[in-house]
Formats: structure tokens, C-alpha cells, sequence
């Protein structure tokens, strides 16, 4: 993990790496995250969070097997540097999920961005530097090997790692439920008012909870939705 203490200066900072892809594991990126977003909003400077995935996995990793699997995801690190160059902050997140911080970067240069990236990873013409010949030709691959992506924008959809993550997750489910092979972008809803959908025991015990805890009912609602996101993308996982 990165240490409390270098957490204020960016040259310190030195993430954990996962040695399977070589990208920034997932704590220590999330914290990278908050780095930027607190600099940005300094700066006034734009910051986008891409979540990217790797659509029907499971049918991917069966046909390539374990050695296959392997190889994709060590390529996948060389391979998003080289689309979105040198400045950006790449996570891993296991099984096949994939963060890219980009900072100093409109919503409009991110999602033309990842359309391109989308559109040459569907048709494998990333080149031989970028994919090292890795990935499968989709002539002799009996399943189409692409990917989808959620984005999100500081601070309109999130002001720190938890938020924006959230928001980007959310903007990717939907566009698997959409038929995958696409970039979403996180939509801004207004808050409704939880009286609306939760019955009055629920409230109540959400009230006391709150007390006992001393967090805020909108905190805890949160951090439920989060756990709920959570099981539900392993579902959907599971099933492609």
C-alpha cells in the first residue's frame, strides 16, 4: 500500500504492483484516485476514471485456456499505455476488470478514446507493438473477444475513489446490459427521497443503525448499494 506519510507528494509515491498484468493493484490505484482528485479540483484541471472489462471472460478463458488467459491480461497493461499514453494511471482489478485514470482530459477526448480502443480491440487491429501478436484472430476465435467501458467525470459524477468508482461501475453495467461492446457514460440522477422505496421498518432500522454507528443514513444507504453492485457484477460475471 502507499504510506500515509508520501500520500502528499506525487513523486514519493510508489504503488504495489499485481505481478500478473504489472498494473497498479486495486487498493493502492484507488488511492491514486483520491491523489488526483484533490489535485485536480486544485488545479482546475479535468479528471476522468474508466473502468474497463473484458466482455464474456469466462467463454474467453475457456477457449484460450490458462496460458492464453495469462498472456491477454500481461498484454493488457502495454497495451492501454500505448493507447492512452504515458500520463494516465492504469489499475487491475481481478478477474478482467481494468482502470484508467486520466487526467487533464475532457469527456469528449476520453470517450472518443475508448471508442477507438473499443472499435481496434474488436477488430484486432491494434498492432503488432501494442498486442505483441497476443491477441486471438478473430477469423479462427469462435467468440468475438471485446470489451466494454463505463466512464466517469470529477466531480460531476464523484469527488474521490469510492464515488467515482461507483459511477463508473454503474456506467458499465449498463453498457453490458445494453449488449456489451460499447462505452457508457456515467448518468447523472437526482436523489429520490428514500421514503419512496423503503418500508417504514426498514427506515427505523436504518435510523437507529445510524445512531449506533454515528454515520449518516446516506452513508450507510451507500455503502449497502456498494455491496449490492458488488454481488450483482460477480453475478453477471458468472453468467457470461
Amino acid at each position: 500500500m502507499i504510506p500515509a506519510a508520501v500520500k502528499s507528494d506525487p513523486d514519493d509515491l510508489k504503488p504495489e504492483r499485481d505481478p500478473s498484468t504489472l498494473l497498479v493493484n486495486w487498493t493502492d490505484f484507488r488511492q491514486l484516485i483520491d491523489y488526483e482528485s484533490v489535485r485536480t479540483a486544485r488545479d482546475d484541471e479535468p479528471l476522468c476514471l474508466a473502468i474497463i472489462d473484458l466482455d464474456r471472460f469466462a467463454d474467453v478463458a475457456q477457449h484460450l485456456g490458462p496460458g492464453g488467459v495469462k498472456q491477454v491480461l500481461k498484454v493488457m497493461g502495454p497495451l492501454l499505455r500505448a493507447h492512452f499514453g504515458a500520463k494516465c494511471m492504469l489499475g487491475y482489478q481481478p478477474l478482467d476488470t481494468f482502470g484508467v485514470l486520466l487526467a487533464d482530459t475532457s469527456v469528449e477526448e476520453a470517450v472518443l478514446s475508448l471508442d477507438v480502443l473499443r472499435r481496434r480491440f474488436e477488430t484486432n487491429t491494434l498492432g503488432p507493438s501494442e498486442s505483441e501478436s497476443v491477441l486471438p484472430d478473430p477469423d479462427s476465435f469462435a467468440v468475438a473477444l471485446t470489451l466494454s467501458a463505463g466512464l466517469a467525470v470529477h466531480p460531476r459524477d464523484g469527488k474521490d475513489a469510492q464515488t467515482l468508482i461507483r459511477s463508473a461501475k454503474m456506467a458499465l453495467l449498463e453498457a453490458k446490459r445494453a449488449g456489451r461492446n460499447r462505452v457508457q457514460l456515467a448518468v447523472t440522477r437526482k436523489m429520490v427521497l428514500k421514503s419512496s422505496y423503503f418500508p417504514r421498518p426498514q427506515l427505523e432500522a436504518l435510523a437507529h443503525l445510524a445512531r449506533v454507528t454515528g454515520q449518516a443514513e446516506s452513508e450507510l444507504l451507500r455503502e449497502a448499494l456498494d455491496l449490492l453492485f458488488d454481488r450483482v457484477e460477480v453475478q453477471l460475471k458468472s453468467k457470461e
